[in-house]
Order: structure tokens, then sequence, then C-alpha cells
């Protein structure tokens, strides 16, 4: 069910994007008065990762409502590896294009995981 949708069933209403013009997105875990109105699940995406996979990144929808997986690519080329440099080309990344979403972004290195566990069998 659309955010919108489950808002205004269950008796609430969106303002300005807002649930109950209060909680900025209707997706979120928000304030506990809201709790009716708001889908608190998350949204799961499987992808297989292989040897050839160098990241996986974390991030809300602050950046990933504006940019796509070229894009992030594309930044993290110049940083060589520097997880926090990559962590913060991608926030300003995501600000250069106008997000207006919270942004969070973690980034895990998954050649050294997939290394390590290799070494484990």
């Amino acid at each position: 069910m659309r955010p919108c949708m489950r808002s205004t069933g269950n008796g609430g209403y969106v303002l300005r994007n807002r649930v109950n013009g209060v909680v900025a997105v209707s997706r979120a875990i928000g304030d506990p008065s809201q709790k009716k109105f708001i889908i608190a699940e998350p949204e799961v995406v499987e992808t297989p990762m292989s040897s050839s996979s160098d990241y996986l990144i974390l991030a809300t929808d602050g950046l990933w409502s504006v940019v796509n997986e070229n894009q992030v690519a594309a930044a993290l080329e110049p940083c060589r590896g520097n997880l926090k440099l990559g962590c913060r080309a991608l926030i300003d990344l995501a600000l250069a294009h106008n997000s207006v979403d919270d942004i969070g972004v973690l980034i895990l290195r998954i050649s050294t995981l997939i290394e390590q566990d290799s070494r484990r069998v």
C-alpha cells in the first residue's frame, strides 16, 4: 500500500508531504503518536555478490532518491578505497543533486570480507 493511502486510509492526512503535517517521510519510523499512520517495515533488496564485488553501500533515500548506481560508482572512483572519503563524497554528491532528505551513508569493503571468508574454507 502506498504511504499516502495508508495514512489517509487510517484517518490521517498528508499536508506538504508530511503525515498529519508532522512526519516528513511516511515510511520512516517516526513519532510514536503517528505510529498508526506510518509504515515501519523496511524495503529489502537481495543482490548476489561475487569476488568482483568491491563495496556494499548502505544509504538512505537521501542518496538513492537523487542519484543512480553509476553516479555513485563514478563518485567513488577518485576516493581510491578510502572509505571515509567515499562516504563524504557520496553525501556531497547527494547534496549537489539537491537532496532534501536526510542523508546517511555506510560503505563496506566487500572484497576484504570475501577474502577473509575464503580463508576459512
